[in-house]
């Protein structure tokens, strides 16, 4: 009883790191846990998604595979393990395991329909399987479900980048954003979205951030430069892009 107290202490400890994203000390915490209870499952699934945010991705696969040997209707195992196999352009793997996650998904809605998580699992598989549509209905639906989520609204707006429905992303990153100012993907999503507005005929200043809330996001200044540029404010967009640099350090836009 003692070593599953420990495992359970370690294991806490480290959704805590990778939460914080601190994916070294996650991984050593998961690690411990296993030490102490091998058999827990759900501490081989975060051990893996610490290798994978750490890109050592094999070894992630091999804990993904052990949390399925212990969980074997684990469907977040699956589609996490077909992120790791396309890291490694294992195409065939990654697409078996996305497929296999969407049915796990799918049989989690069939029993609760209420199932939020299930949903956006399913419009995730669905999106790396590039079945867009089936993939936005899905996350539409966990949204309905739980509305104050960030990261279902984000992953909506990603879906719509690519249904090439730029503004309708940027209205998904911002919603997310209003969820939680913190949440990094939104911005670089919306950054995406503002180098995708091409048409000269789109007004472009809805879609800018405005005011003292314009965050400090390399990837948005370089979108905003983007969306600049192909509407000929050369100096406008050379200023976004010279705040992108400044913010990582590397180049941007333009100055490549």
């Amino acid at each position: 009883m003692e070593k599953h107290s420990d495992s359970e202490s370690y294991f806490q400890a480290g959704k805590s790191l990778f939460e914080a994203k601190k994916y070294e000390e996650a991984r050593q915490e998961f690690e411990k846990a296993l030490t102490c209870q091998p058999e827990f499952s759900q501490a081989q699934y975060w051990c893996g998604r610490a290798y994978s945010e750490l890109g050592q991705y094999q070894t992630a696969i091999e804990k993904y595979q052990s949390s399925i040997e212990l969980s074997p209707d684990d469907a977040f195992a699956y589609l996490y393990w077909g992120h790791a196999a396309s890291q490694l352009d294992n195409t065939v793997e990654a697409r078996q395991n996305y497929l296999k996650a969407v049915d796990l998904f799918e049989a989690r809605i069939a029993l609760d329909s209420s199932d939020f998580e299930a949903y956006h699992g399913s419009g995730e598989a669905l999106f790396y399987l590039e079945r867009y549509q089936k993939a936005c209905d899905q996350v539409r639906q966990a949204i309905h479900l739980d509305p104050e989520n960030a990261e279902f609204h984000s992953s909506l707006g990603y879906v719509f980048l690519k249904l090439n429905q730029a503004t309708e992303a940027i209205d998904c990153f911002k919603a997310a954003i209003d969820l939680d100012p913190k949440y990094e993907d939104a911005y670089t999503g919306w950054g995406n979205a503002l180098g995708k507005l091409e048409q000269t005929n789109t007004p472009l200043d809805p879609y800018f951030p405005t005011g003292e809330e314009t965050p400090e996001y390399a990837n948005l200044y370089n979108g905003w430069g983007d969306a600049l540029r192909e509407h000929n404010q050369v100096s406008a967009a050379r200023t976004k892009y010279e705040r992108a640099i400044q913010l990582n350090g590397t180049q941007a836009g333009m100055c490549q």
